[in-house]
């Protein structure tokens, strides 16, 4: 009888602290996301430039020598499309997006900075980015990412991406994943 008793403290002690936890992780959220900016700003932004260095040096401690290959692909210039987030007015993340084709925009070099990772930053940014695409009247939102970053995977499968086939200059790259999403009309409140 008492290992019964036992168990269910323990079982109530888990649910105590699990849910302790997720309060204090969801306050934490709704704290970081209060005191969030984010910027539609150009390629040419100094605090965009900078970002993308900091988003190529996580790739090469990702991916080594093999990133090299991926560099030629990942070239920001003109763009006009960029989205910069700020915290305490530091940049901490960013993404932008190209014209594909005339119904499609591709999502390009989404980055948010170690210490402001499991915010939910990087879901706003790209959130952002699908309606700023809608706005210009695209219906289809197209991205590139990695086999090494499992995280921005999960990340696109949550918000609706699916995989496909590799395209372009990344059909027969091993370690690329190719991913699509209809985009639609939503709120333009991009807080969820």
């Amino acid at each position: 009888m008492s290992s019964k008793i036992v168990r269910k403290e323990k079982q109530t002690t888990s649910l105590y602290d699990f849910l302790i936890n997720f309060a204090y992780a969801f306050v934490k959220v709704l704290r970081i996301d209060f005191m969030l900016t984010f910027k539609r700003v150009t390629s040419d932004h100094q605090d965009f430039v900078e970002l993308i260095r900091l988003l190529d040096q996580d790739l090469y401690s990702r991916y080594k020598k093999g990133q090299a290959e991926y560099d030629k692909y990942n070239k920001i210039e003109f763009i006009d499309t960029v989205i910069v987030a700020y915290h305490e007015n530091q940049a901490m993340a960013c993404g932008c997006f190209k014209k594909y084709n005339d119904t499609t925009i591709e999502i390009k070099r989404m980055f948010v900075k170690p210490e402001m990772r499991g915010r939910g930053i990087a879901k706003r940014i790209l959130l952002e980015l699908e309606s700023w695409g809608i706005q210009q009247g695209f219906s289809k939102s197209i991205l590139e990412t990695g086999t090494g970053q499992p995280e921005a995977i999960n990340l696109y499968e949550k918000l609706g991406y699916k995989r496909i086939p590799n395209y372009d200059q990344y059909a027969g790259m091993p370690e690329s994943v190719c991913m699509e999403k209809n985009i639609h009309l939503r709120p333009a409140n991009i807080a969820t």
